[in-house]
């Protein structure tokens, strides 16, 4: 599946509030990876945003074949390559000075690794909700899909990086709330 796309500019879109008192009141009734619960209810408590799905990013190799697994990586593997499946967040911005202010803030994330972090659009979310954004831990070469099989050193690296990509994410949002 294509994740990335170049990023969509804002539109006008009189649903918006709309959307977003329906996905906020199905919160409780998705499954959400429990590292993301938190974030994802704070998010409800920001006006200019909703999210659409996520995923905290799960790695599958032998001996670990369960591919919703929240396990860490262990310290060595004995195989030279994990199947890592995406980490990232879609959320759906108001057209406002808030949503464009929130997107900026994401894309400031993406500096804490350009080569595996990107801020992007994609078209199949993009066709359900317009104004959709995503912000990504996926290495570069692979950014345009939603799993790749990568070395497990790079998967120990992605690891580290993703929790700082949420860890970031939840003070952006923090932020954003106390600035309105």
């Amino acid at each position: 599946m294509e994740t990335f796309n170049t990023i969509h500019d804002f539109v006008d879109d009189s649903s918006f509030e709309r959307n977003r008192d329906k996905s906020i009141s199905t919160l409780p009734k998705i499954s959400i990876d429990p590292p993301l619960q938190n974030l994802i209810n704070l998010c409800s408590l920001l006006p200019c945003c909703y999210t659409m799905q996520c995923c905290w990013g799960h790695f599958v190799y032998p001996g670990q074949s369960d591919p919703d697994s929240l396990a860490p990586l262990p310290e060595s593997l004995e195989v030279n390559d994990v199947e890592y499946r995406l980490a990232y967040i879609a959320f759906c911005l108001q057209n406002s000075k808030s949503g464009r202010r929130f997107r900026d803030s994401m894309a400031e994330i993406v500096n804490l690794n350009s080569e595996y972090i990107q801020l992007c659009s994609a078209d199949w979310f993009w066709e359900q909700r317009v104004n959709t954004y995503q912000l990504q831990v996926e290495p570069e070469r692979f950014k345009h899909l939603d799993k790749a099989i990568i070395p497990f050193t790079e998967a120990k690296l992605i690891e580290k990086l993703k929790a700082k990509v949420y860890d970031q994410l939840t003070k952006t949002i923090e932020i954003a709330i106390r600035n309105g």
